[in-house]
């Protein structure tokens, strides 16, 4: 006898209960040959555990004719009637089928720790891949934010155990860590706070001891620990409805404003007010003469220009509500300037409020009458950061430029230096009208745009996560890109293009035959291929995801 032969005699000896009992009894013998197969208990040894179908359906009568009803009780302690109780043939001394599952002696079934989702909530679940797949497609794509959407594939299992906690009424369902993680992850990429958000870990625990101390909300409805009799409890579709709406809602907002503020240009130098100054400081010029400038800025922007005054001032704007400070000082040719933020503390916990509370700045003007180039060696940890090397009839000398961010834009304007070097964390870099022999510039997550620009040597650009706009005249270029896309226009003698995923699309000044062309396109096509050029010029562009787009100009 096979399954189906067996379960259409056992409810066929069924017919003489109510059809609800019935349904109860042959779903319950179901679950349980299900689990026995999951055990790798074979089809014939379940059918053997289980006894004859009349047997099983004969005690089940029994029961119910003797009894009419028997008393269950629940975890609550309060009794429950049912007309079915679920009986299980012992089968010539084998171990009853049902030990695993019931309490025989009060008719309570324990069963596993398993619930059963309606028909929306198992579509729900099964469609939630695909919602965050694409919602991180769009995100990326539209926003260039791959280095965030990711986290829309995090929200898959918290979005299932929502639906899964409401159907149970449950709170133990619900995905409490990944909603912790989720927490941490936005609010430390966007705001910086990874101190003290990692508080919120320590609150997992908090929150398992809390729900399991209030019944009401720690058992499922419709399975596990509670009766089987215990009706289910079906998640609303128009409540998802709404949810969707207003997860749709946002997404379209946020991409409105990023277009809005990015439109507007709100978090660009512009918006500095540089009429109101609080502090003044001013480093006079002794006879030693200056080799080196080193400024350390704390949540706090850096304006570097030129002056027609003879000693060099720093202006200070305490502008935020975080309280700060700056102090300058000069020994040994060596001026160093540092601002400092005092951090808010809640209790006694030192807050970052990262890219929101930058609004302070400091203004370093450097008289032009120095005709020494100097070296400037800046660290930011967040904050703008523009050094603009002319200014109407007065301009500046530079040597050596270092320059480390870690959140804000970067500018370079106007320059001349023997060397720069420019590292990025979060950010846009700018670079216009620059003069170097070497230029090296690095970006994790931020658009790198540099016009303007001659480099006499190396010119050497890479990004993890951001576009690349380039035009420039060097011997040397070097650009790479993780994710993004690189748009070039040079003039240069030996040229490396390297994209992971993205587009590269450029002109080269000069005549293609000059050049020995090399092409690696794993995925996509590309409109140039390898040649043997009459010089040393060469040129190497590859791409794993993407397109290569390259034609030669005169």
């Amino acid at each position: 006898m096979n399954k189906n032969e067996w379960f259409e005699k056992f409810e066929a000896e069924l017919g003489a209960i109510l059809s609800d009992e019935k349904d109860k009894a042959k779903e319950y013998y179901e679950e349980l040959f299900a689990d026995k197969q999951e055990q790798g208990v074979s089809e014939e040894d379940i059918i053997s555990e289980f006894g004859s179908p009349e047997a099983a359906a004969k005690k089940i009568l029994e029961e119910n004719a003797a009894e009419g009803a028997y008393a269950a009780h629940d975890e609550y302690g309060e009794e429950q009637k049912s007309a079915y109780k679920p009986v299980i043939a012992q089968n010539d001394g084998k171990k009853d089928a049902c030990d695993d599952k019931c309490d025989c002696k009060n008719g309570h079934i324990r069963g596993e720790d398993r619930y059963r989702l309606s028909k929306f909530g198992k579509a729900f679940s099964a469609i939630c891949p695909f919602i965050a797949l694409i919602l991180f497609a769009l995100d990326g794509a539209l926003l260039n934010r791959w280095a965030y959407s990711w986290m829309f594939l995090i929200a898959i299992p918290l979005a299932i155990s929502i639906e899964v906690t409401i159907e149970t009424r449950n709170a133990k369902r619900f995905a409490y860590p990944v909603f912790a993680l989720l927490v941490f992850l936005t609010t430390g990429m966007y705001f910086k706070w990874w101190h003290p958000m990692w508080i919120i870990f320590l609150t997992i625990p908090l929150y398992y001891i809390i729900v399991a101390n209030i019944p009401a909300i720690n058992h499922d409805r419709n399975g596990g620990d509670i009766d089987e009799d215990e009706p289910q409890r079906k998640s609303k579709w128009w409540i998802w409805i709404i949810v969707a709406g207003v997860i749709t809602s946002i997404v379209l907002l946020g991409i409105g404003t990023t277009a809005i503020v990015n439109s507007i240009n709100w978090f660009m130098p512009e918006r500095y007010n540089f009429d109101k100054i609080d502090t003044t400081e001013t480093v006079e010029m002794g006879e030693t003469p200056l080799t080196e400038i080193k400024i350390e800025a704390d949540t706090c922007a850096v304006f570097i220009e030129p002056t027609e005054n003879e000693d060099m001032t720093v202006e200070y704007v305490k502008k935020g509500f975080e309280k700060g400070s700056v102090t300058v000082g000069a020994a040994d040719g060596v001026v160093n300037i540092k601002a400092e933020t005092e951090r808010t503390k809640i209790f006694g916990i030192t807050v970052n409020f990262g890219q929101m509370s930058a609004d302070k700045f400091i203004v370093v003007k450097i008289p032009a009458q120095i005709t020494d180039a100097l070296d400037y060696n800046l660290n930011v940890i967040t904050g703008d950061v523009k050094i603009t090397g002319k200014s109407g009839e007065n301009a500046l000398d530079f040597g050596k430029i270092d320059v480390e961010n870690t959140t804000g834009d970067v500018t370079l304007n106007d320059i001349t230096a023997t060397e720069a070097k420019v590292k990025l964390t979060t950010g846009k870099v700018s670079v216009n009208n620059f003069y170097a022999d070497n230029l090296n510039i690095t970006s994790t997550t931020g658009k790198v745009n540099v016009k303007d620009t001659v480099v006499a040597a190396a010119l050497t650009v890479g990004a993890t996560t951001g576009d690349l706009d380039i035009e420039a005249t060097c011997k040397t270029a070097n650009f790479s890109v993780t994710t993004g896309d690189i748009d070039f226009t040079l003039t240069a003698d030996d040229i490396t293009v390297k994209a992971t995923t993205g587009d590269i699309g450029g002109k080269v000044k000069g005549e293609m035959t000059e050049y020995t062309v090399t092409v690696k396109a794993k995925t996509g096509r590309s409109n140039i291929s390898d040649r043997t050029g009459t010089t040393d010029k060469k040129l190497t562009a590859s791409v794993t995801t993407g397109r290569i787009d390259i034609e030669f100009i005169q």
